[in-house]
């Protein structure tokens, strides 16, 4: 009897299965899992070997001196007029109680409420004002940290996932490329998005090696904050993390349906106050922003489809089609953005429509400024500065 339950003690059967041979062949297996485990980062997300946070935090601070450097040196010599301006009038006019509303500063106008940028960064940036860091450059300088932690982030996801050299490699890249140095540098909200993605992604694999709700609910929080920072950051969340959990916590469709459930329910907590904050302001459902009118007006025209800024978005389509009427800009007229940005999407639409080939001729463009491949690259540089 004693050897019995000795034997199921450890293997979990009946002492009729445990034979010499059994038991041996689960030790080896056992210690395989955790010299795997091990190779990979260890268990939990914790920095694994002394040696290998060296090198990642030597990498993380020479990414962060080029940010810095960029802040310092090539961002003053940069137009900066749109969103990077925005985001900081955003941040500032939260920190003094004004609320989140359409910077005054950049036009006359009525005071009128926004949610065109989703909140995530103008609320950071605010917190930002409130310790010192009130001017652009002062902000710029939170993004360009930021993206410190996205290298730190990101090389640990990459060892995790495929081994010590891969994870300083990938650290190496995001610390170094031009594009993700200037994204950092230039107050942008993909300087914020691009960490929160990392950290979903890192807290996800985790969750998938150790399953644990709690760990699920965690990945659920940073979607929901990337969400709240883009709202493309859904995609991440039922791409990702609700298909991570779901596979892994079956067989048994109840608890696998728990799991996905999780993720969901946790961003939907995050994100529903800001949609019904929108919905009594806009009286119309906006989960996240109503960026899609001016994005779909400024991408869908002539000087949008043709010359140098042909696949970019040109802000001279939206200021003629805003100075067309009255109710087509925000203003005494027409206070409430929503409705007017509802009116930018559907002209957007229709011109795209009306012209299928010019359309389709700016979608190589589209393509390769996506990638930093555009054959400008001064005006690559420039737009997204200036964007």
């Amino acid at each position: 009897m004693g050897l019995r339950l000795e034997s199921l003690a450890v293997t979990g059967r009946g002492g009729d299965d445990a034979t010499p041979s059994v038991l041996a062949s689960e030790d080896t297996h056992m210690r395989a899992l955790s010299d795997a485990k091990s190779e990979r980062g260890g268990s939990g997300i914790g920095w694994g070997g002394r040696r290998y946070g060296v090198w990642l935090a030597v990498i993380a601070l020479v990414g962060l001196v080029a940010r810095v450097l960029f802040v310092v040196v090539i961002r003053p010599t940069t137009d900066t007029q749109f969103d990077a301006t925005t985001y900081h009038y955003l941040g500032l006019n939260l920190a003094h109680g004004l609320g989140y509303v359409r910077p005054p500063q950049l036009g006359p106008g009525p005071i009128v409420a926004t949610a065109e940028y989703a909140p995530l960064l103008p609320v950071l940036l605010a917190g930002a004002t409130k310790v010192g860091l009130s001017t652009p450059t002062g902000n710029a300088l939170v993004t360009a940290a930021l993206g410190f932690v996205t290298i730190v982030l990101v090389g640990l996801l990459g060892r995790r996932v495929a081994g010590p050299r891969v994870g300083l490699v990938a650290a190496a890249i995001v610390a170094l490329h031009p594009l993700l140095v200037q994204i950092d540098g230039g107050l942008n909200t993909e300087s914020p998005y691009l960490l929160l993605v990392a950290a979903t992604l890192l807290v996800t694999v985790w969750a998938w090696d150790e399953p644990a709700p709690w760990k699920w609910a965690l990945a659920g929080l940073f979607a929901g904050a990337a969400v709240m920072t883009r709202a493309e950051g859904l995609a991440l969340l039922f791409v990702v993390v609700v298909p991570a959990a779901v596979i892994r916590s079956r067989p048994g469709w109840g608890r696998a349906l728990l799991a996905g459930l999780i993720p969901i329910a946790v961003v939907f907590v995050v994100v529903l106050p800001w949609t019904i904050r929108n919905a009594t302001t806009f009286h119309r459902f906006v989960p996240v922003s109503n960026n899609f009118g001016p994005v779909m007006l400024g991408a869908n025209c002539d000087g949008a489809y043709h010359g140098v800024h042909a696949g970019w978005w040109d802000f001279g389509c939206v200021a003629a089609y805003a100075g067309s009427a009255p109710e087509n800009r925000i203003g005494p007229g027409s206070t409430n953005e929503a409705d007017v940005y509802t009116r930018w999407r559907s002209q957007g639409i229709r011109f795209a429509l009306d012209h299928p080939s010019d359309c389709a001729q700016a979608i190589p463009a589209r393509v390769d400024r996506t990638w930093g491949l555009y054959w400008h690259p001064s005006n690559q540089l420039d737009n997204d500065l200036t964007e």
